[in-house]
């Protein structure tokens, strides 16, 4: 087995996955800063390193926030999809937003934060090459 680069916690909310001109609507399954499991119904279209743009819905007590990220198809079994994020195309409003839900929901906080802080000093890297 794998060790992960990130964090997974077992979150479950309505997520949208659009991969070219293939558009999913399904669910979250595990959620980290660096990516997720998605399933839904015409997963088995959306073939292996395919670039996609993903919606996440989070439900608060009193409004919806959608999470915009970009990602890549890591793998595909059925319905599923292993949905790695583009960290480098990710917004830190975002990251800090998916920090905190995986931080509510039970995720290491050393970890998670050693996690934010490699996110960001590639942000930073990213900024300086600009």
């Amino acid at each position: 087995m794998v060790e992960r680069k990130f964090t997974r916690i077992l979150f479950e909310t309505k997520a949208v996955v659009d991969a070219g001109a293939t558009s999913l609507t399904g669910a979250v399954q595990n959620l980290g800063l660096g990516g997720m499991l998605f399933t839904a119904p015409g997963a088995e279209a959306i073939e292996l390193n395919t670039e996609t743009v993903v919606s996440i819905m989070v439900e608060g007590k009193s409004s919806i926030t959608n999470i915009r990220l970009r990602g890549t198809v890591l793998r595909q079994k059925g319905e599923t999809l292993a949905i790695r994020f583009n960290i480098d195309q990710v917004k830190l409003d975002s990251v800090l937003l998916l920090k905190t839900i995986i931080l509510s929901n039970g995720g290491d906080e050393e970890k998670v934060e050693k996690e934010f802080n490699t996110i960001l000093q590639r942000h930073e890297k990213q900024a300086q090459k600009s």
